[in-house]
This record gives C-alpha cells, structure tokens and sequence, in this order.
C-alpha cells in the first residue's frame, strides 16, 4: 500500500467542499468526507485502477465518488491527492 498524501490544494478543495454542504447538511458533509478519505486509501493499494487524465497533466489519475472527481498521482510508494472538485466545473481551466 502506498503513502497517502493530500496537497494543500486538494485539502482547500475539500474544505470548501464540506463548509458548502454541512451548511444544509453537516452529517451529509461528514459522510461524504469520510467516504473520499475510505476511497482514496483503497486507490492507494491499486493506484493504476483510476482512469488516466492525461489530457489534464501527465500523470494524473482520478475515480469518481458522487459529483466529485478526486484527481491524484501515484509516484514511488506515494499516492498524492491533487485536486478534489465537482465534476461540473472547468477541470482543463483548473489544472
């Protein structure tokens, strides 16, 4: 199993992400924050499981949980968790 990390982008994004819906909805909130962390330790085993985003940045990886993309790179015995955004949002304009 790899080293998990979060960059502090993917932190702020999950962040915003949990302030927007604890607003009308703290445990959904909680849940969802705790579903992404339980996925991103599975991906940690099998990093090349996620679909290539390539087309984002070179090396990029990403699997879905709901509306949100959790885009991460996998290098050396490390998974890094790069971003954590919604999918309807402009990914290319972000990355």
């Amino acid at each position: 199993m790899a080293a998990v990390i979060f960059s502090a982008q993917a932190e702020e994004d999950l962040a915003s992400i949990t302030d927007y819906i604890a607003a009308d909805n703290p445990d959904a909130a909680l849940n969802l924050l705790s579903e992404i962390q339980t996925k991103v330790f599975l991906y940690s085993r099998t990093p090349e499981l996620g679909k290539k985003a390539d087309h984002l940045r070179a090396g990029l990886r990403y699997f879905i949980k709901g509306n949100y993309l959790i885009f991460y790179r996998s290098n050396k015995g490390v998974l890094e968790v790069v971003r954590v955004l919604h999918g309807a949002q402009n990914l290319p304009e972000l990355f």
